[in-house]
């Protein structure tokens, strides 16, 4: 996996001004991400086109609901 994980994620704003992302199957892949539920978690981002050195990304197992 590339250290600089900015590059597995493209995001814009579309015309009503949402944000969207969209994450490279690459990455999908590497997580195997299609074999559970994932839940991923950003912090720290605070402008965008960079994200600083500063940013995390929590990547959990999906608990099932009990």
């Amino acid at each position: 996996m590339k250290p600089n994980i900015q590059e597995y994620f493209n995001y814009r704003y579309d015309g009503s001004n949402n944000l969207t992302f969209t994450i490279h199957h690459e990455f999908v892949k590497e997580l195997k991400w299609q074999d559970a539920d994932l839940e991923l978690s950003f912090g720290g981002i605070t402008k965008m086109n960079d994200w600083g050195s500063d940013v995390r990304l929590t990547i959990q197992q999906k608990r099932p609901k009990i």
